[in-house]
């Protein structure tokens, strides 16, 4: 029986002021899923110790049903996904699932889909855990690297160029919020100031600016966002803390990971931020919440791995 095995990396989106534009792939951590065609039926069956098993909430799933519904094909699938990406850390666990899962079935019903066709996707499938589609994760998690979304509506997108001399550290507070996702969407305001638009669009030209060159003092100045990631220090009310201590470290810069909790720092791949990193750690322990940090590179894109 014809089998594809498929993964996907873990992935922030964000990165500051590129709230549902800017993405990237996280090496540290990936997803793998698993098609098999099912004879005796016609229907998705998903096999998970972890995730939704009804398609319609499970983001894998929605993916591959939207699949084949456009191609109009009926067709029994086994769907296994073995998750290694974090869930509910804001590190893209959904939409790695969905990207996995999207490359798996490109491969197994041999339709040659293009990227952006790739993406449109893993995007619906999104929708499955957010409420509804976003591509700033799914985006990253296919093409691999940095991600900058230019349309939606139809997909487009471009890679950005990251300096080799940036290394990153993630940190995971041990936080656990139900539907985190959507509450983290909800707070976002409906409407924004004309100067908080402008400034935000500087920053995230400074910003991909910065990721080119290398330039962490710069990257610092540029990550930040008076739109989106301020208000979910409601959620989060260690976040303000954080950046305040990151101020004192000219050469690390730090961002809400996606929709959080997780923060990620970005430094100088010659300069270990272990000072600052302790100082987190000191006060996450304040605030009575644990944490794991771990070194990502950039991932890769999304790749079949067996056929």
């Amino acid at each position: 029986m014809k089998k594809i095995k498929a993964f996907a990396h873990a992935s922030s989106a964000n990165l500051g002021p590129g709230f549902d534009i800017l993405g990237l792939a996280l090496s540290v951590f990936q997803d793998t899923v698993e098609l098999e065609e099912d004879p005796f039926s016609s229907r998705i069956s998903i096999f998970s110790n972890e995730l939704p098993l009804a398609v319609e909430n499970n983001t894998a799933g929605l993916a591959i049903k939207k699949i084949l519904e456009r191609e109009k094909i009926r067709i029994g699938i086994k769907l296994k996904i073995a998750k290694g990406v974090p869930v509910g850390m804001g590190l893209g666990s959904s939409g790695a699932s969905a990207a996995a899962a999207v490359t798996a079935m490109n491969e197994f019903l041999g339709l040659n889909l293009s990227m952006q066709e790739m993406i449109s996707f893993a995007m619906q499938g999104e929708a499955a855990a957010a409420g509804d589609p976003h591509a700033d994760n799914v985006a990253p998690a296919l093409v691999g690297g940095l991600v900058a979304l230019t349309s939606t509506d139809p997909i487009d997108f471009m890679n950005l160029n990251f300096n080799q001399n940036i290394s990153m550290k993630l940190i995971l507070p041990y936080v656990k919020i139900e539907n985190k996702t959507k509450i983290a969407r909800s707070v976002v305001p409906k409407e924004i100031p004309l100067k908080d638009h402008t400034l935000n669009t500087m920053n995230i030209l400074g910003l991909l600016r910065s990721f080119e060159s290398g330039d962490i003092e710069k990257l610092k100045k540029y990550m930040t966002d008076p739109i989106v990631e301020s208000k979910r220090s409601i959620i989060y009310p260690f976040l303000n803390n954080i950046k305040n201590i990151s101020m004192k470290y000219r050469d690390v810069a730090v961002a809400l990971s996606g929709a959080g909790p997780s923060i990620i720092a970005f430094h100088d791949k010659n300069n270990e931020p272990e000072t600052f990193l302790n100082e987190v750690a000191n006060e996450l322990n304040m605030q009575g919440i644990g944490c794991k940090i771990v070194e990502s590179h950039v991932g890769l894109g999304s790749r079949v791995t067996q056929e």
